[in-house]
């Protein structure tokens, strides 16, 4: 007997959007010219009128009844611009079909995922915000009675920490990020629509476009929209306080350590016969610039808080200046004093032969003798010990939140090789690559590795990312479980926002700054430090429109199609 499969979207509540949406993903399957069946989930808020209309469109319309209890409604009350959506658990009482995709309304598709039913077991694509763990809003699952009663238990019990169903579907299947390549699809699959590369050879791999996050693409886009909008630390109001604040006030107050560490001197300054500990595991970073000297203060001080004995090993390029050496060994880190490997009047010509040329020289990680070493950048703060990092294997990195299928450069864990050295060295000689494009091109394969070569997020939160994304709540839930360790407070670009981090003696308070960067400009370059222009560099740069109008021409064929103008119910597109 063959097997069954079927699409499926959900429209909940009174939203004349969502049904745009899904008559916009059956369009878009008709084009491709999938032939399996097309679900729409409504609940009793979709008025009779808008079910015989996706039932025109081609839709297999399904009543579904409301999944209820405590903690659907207090996650209602933390979010209820959710309201509604934890009814796509009814998916899994579907048992009629053998695997069903399901794609929330607000997803374009660029081609038919019909080779996806094939996949076995729980299928889907790492979330932008919470990297090692995947977002909702695309996913292949085999329909269960026994997996629908236990969904609906964990909503209606009070497991949906961020107030949807994602939290709630990554309890279920806790494993995914565990499973084969197969079950771990790649970001391109689900990506970001504010994330959609701005070069149109990188967007051939494009499977779908997600509007989680942002405004929806049947929705006109706001005077201040979030393509221009400076990031102000005001806009979390109480959640900023509660929940970012004291992360940077703990920064703060390390880096105040590590200044008074430096003016007094270490124990350990004049000890230059300090060993590894027993597990082989060396802690270095790199100071590459004399603004990094506060940040690598503060991670040193809390190196020493919650893993003491461990002396840090430095890296530092030949440019930087004798006071801040001197600084850094009294502060008890061992300096290395590293050659160019890209010389700074070979790198890349937008960058003035700084960023890239200081970049490259972390490459010299893999030369250190030492069984294992467990990089953080100056930028990290250490909340907990984290010796057990030793047993990781010869690579190991946490996701980078613009690419949560690629290796960020924060947080390492490696084997130092002649072998790795020579290829990363090769690559960064081609030119214009940074320590981050090197370490994609020669560890391409990461995402596809075993489990234990992606670090939990926990071990390189990135803070950045969430304060962006008001993601507050994974923050304290993070805290909460023991799971933050490693804190990244970098100063970031990230779509045009732009994160200070001070001197110590600038109160918590004040640690947010917001300048917006023109990123064409030479001249705005040039006024960064390297390790800005470095983390300019390794943004992709992206076209947040894109997506839009690639929904808006699938909608028209649909309007064209059903011819909606007749029936009014839609307003005119705008222009585009």
């Amino acid at each position: 007997m063959s097997r069954r499969f079927a699409y499926a979207t959900l429209c909940a509540g009174d939203d004349l959007g969502y049904v745009q949406g899904a008559l916009a993903l059956r369009q878009a399957l008709l084009d491709f010219g999938s032939p399996h069946d097309f679900l729409v989930l409504v609940d009793r808020g979709v008025p009779p009128a808008r079910r015989m209309l996706l039932t025109r469109a081609g839709c297999r319309v399904v009543d579904v009844a409301p999944i209820v209890g405590a903690g659907v409604e207090a996650a209602a009350e933390l979010c209820p611009w959710f309201r509604g959506v934890f009814d796509k658990l009814r998916l899994f009482e579907l048992t009629e079909y053998d695997r069903i995709l399901f794609l929330d309304s607000d997803v374009l598709l660029l081609r038919a995922l019909d080779d996806l039913f094939e996949r076995p077991g729980f299928v889907a694509a790492p979330d932008a915000s919470r990297c090692d763990e995947f977002n909702s809003g695309l996913f292949v699952c085999e329909p269960s009675a026994e997996t629908a009663r236990r969904l609906q238990s964990l909503a209606a019990d009070g497991h949906a920490w961020d107030g949807g169903d994602q939290s709630l579907l990554n309890q279920a299947f806790h494993n995914w990020s565990e499973q084969p390549a197969d079950a771990r699809l790649p970001f391109d699959y689900n990506r970001q629509s504010g994330r959609v590369p701005a070069n149109p050879a990188e967007r051939e791999s494009l499977a779908a476009v997600h509007f989680y996050g942002t405004t929806k693409p049947w929705e006109e886009l706001p005077d201040e929209s979030l393509f221009g909008r400076p990031f102000a630390p005001e806009t979390l109001g109480d959640e900023f306080e509660r929940s970012v604040a004291p992360l940077l006030e703990s920064w703060r107050d390390a880096a105040a350590r590590g200044w008074e560490r430096a003016a007094l001197g270490s124990s350990a300054t004049h000890d230059e016969s300090a060993k590894p500990a027993e597990d082989g595991l060396r802690l270095a970073t790199a100071v590459l610039d004399a603004s990094q000297l506060a940040p690598a203060l503060a991670l040193a001080a809390s190196l020493d808080e919650v893993m003491p004995g461990r002396r840090p090993i430095a890296l530092t390029p030949p440019s930087l200046p004798g006071d801040v050496v001197d600084t850094l060994r009294r502060a008890g880190f061992e300096v290395t004093p590293r050659p160019w490997i890209v010389a700074p009047s070979e790198a890349h010509p937008t960058d003035d032969g700084g960023a890239v040329a200081l970049s490259c020289l972390r490459l010299h990680l893999w030369r250190l003798e030492a069984r294992r070493v467990l990089y953080l950048a100056p930028t990290v703060l250490a909340l907990d010990d984290v010796a057990d990092l030793a047993g990781r294997p010869s690579f190991a990195a946490a996701p980078r939140g613009q690419r949560p299928d690629m290796p960020g450069s924060r947080v390492l864990v490696l084997e130092p090789s002649a072998t790795a050295f020579d290829a990363l060295a090769e690559v960064a000689a081609r030119g214009g690559r940074t320590f981050e494009a090197c370490l994609h091109e020669v560890f391409g394969d990461w995402y596809q590795r075993p489990p234990a070569a992606r670090l939990p997020q926990g071990d390189a939160f990135e803070i950045e990312s969430f304060v962006y994304l008001r993601h507050t709540t994974l923050l304290q839930t993070l805290r909460a479980d023991g799971r933050l360790r490693l804190l990244d407070v970098a100063p970031f670009v990230f779509e045009r926002r732009w994160l200070v981090v001070p001197h110590p003696a600038v109160s918590a308070d004040q640690c947010l700054d917001t300048r917006c960067i023109d990123l064409e400009s030479p001249l705005a370059m040039a006024a960064l430090e390297p390790t800005a222009r470095e983390i300019v560099l390794d943004q992709q740069a992206c076209d947040p429109l894109w997506a839009r109008a690639a929904w808006r021409r699938v909608w028209n064929a649909c309007r064209r199609r059903l011819d909606l103008d007749a029936l009014g119910l839609f307003p005119p597109p705008p222009p585009t």
